[in-house]
């Protein structure tokens, strides 16, 4: 629905990122609404784990845009596609984070709906560290708010792959918790290389993400910690209320099972060099 551009600010000289709506839609009121909605949420938001809007409006010859931050690096999408999973120190990195990040956006009673690789960056600093980003807020449900943009029930918005059942049913009354189902989607990916609902066509993938049962993350690599194993497949719960009260909660556990996990591998094989782990003399 739109392009985005490199640019430069004038005034600041400095390197920004414009996303401009496609001229077909600019006479689109619901499109208009979203984009100018989306400017509006991250505005809200400033949080540092979402990209920034430095800028927006309307301009005479190529309409609405909004300026963000300039990021360079790659998306979580593109990542995988070279290194195909996340370690455990990375899902701590890039995936936490950004679930802080939509835990921010929950407080402000904004859903995202889209969560997914393609909209997670990773940002590289001029330290070399990567720094995850949340992008596009453009299909975010936003509490019950008649000034902005509502989706009629039935209506399917986002990426099937990534949607929680009550999204694929296009339920008005969805919440936080479509979020937590989207980000156990994209954890399930990064720990295993796949997705745990594939399909060759949509009505095949919505089959499986409303009456399938995905395989347990334990039984397809055991290297996986038994603690982010549960967590994940409880956040894939069909029913909302199976699911964490909260992201943060969501973010906790998986922390904490991150965290642990890497202790212990760095015990095993502290034990393993000092000879520790041989059994001993009474």
């Amino acid at each position: 629905m739109g392009a985005v551009w490199e640019a430069v600010q004038s005034f600041t000289n400095r390197a920004v990122a414009v996303k401009v709506l496609h001229a077909r839609w600019s006479s689109n009121e619901v499109a208009v609404q979203r984009f100018v909605q989306e400017a509006r949420i991250v505005a809200e938001l400033d949080h540092p784990n979402i990209a920034q809007i430095v800028d927006g409006g309307t301009d005479r010859r190529y309409g609405v845009y909004a300026a963000f931050e300039r990021l360079s690096g790659c998306s979580l999408y593109d990542w995988l596609d070279e290194h195909v999973r996340l370690d455990l120190l990375q899902v701590e990195r890039f995936i936490v984070p950004i679930m802080h990040a939509l835990s921010a956006a929950h407080g402000r009673d904004v859903v995202h709906r889209d969560v997914k690789p393609d909209n997670i960056f990773l940002a590289m600093q001029s330290d070399g560290v990567m720094h995850p980003k949340l992008l596009d807020f453009g299909i975010s449900k936003v509490g019950s708010n008649s000034a902005l943009v509502r989706t009629r029930t039935g209506t399917l918005v986002g990426t099937p792959a990534y949607m929680a059942p009550e999204q694929t049913r296009g339920e008005r009354t969805l919440d936080h918790r479509a979020d937590q189902w989207s980000v156990a989607v994209v954890l399930f990916e990064c720990l295993t290389g796949r997705l745990p609902f594939e399909g060759k066509s949509l009505p095949e993938i919505v089959g499986g993400i409303l009456h399938g049962t995905p395989t347990n993350l334990a039984q397809l690599d055991r290297t996986i910690p038994a603690a982010m194993s549960a967590a994940v497949m409880r956040a894939l719960s069909k029913d909302p209320a199976d699911r964490f009260p909260s992201m943060l909660a969501f973010a906790s556990e998986i922390h904490d099972a991150c965290r642990v996990a890497r202790a212990s591998l760095a015990y095993a094989e502290t034990a393993t060099i000092t000879g520790d782990d041989k059994p001993r003399r009474p």
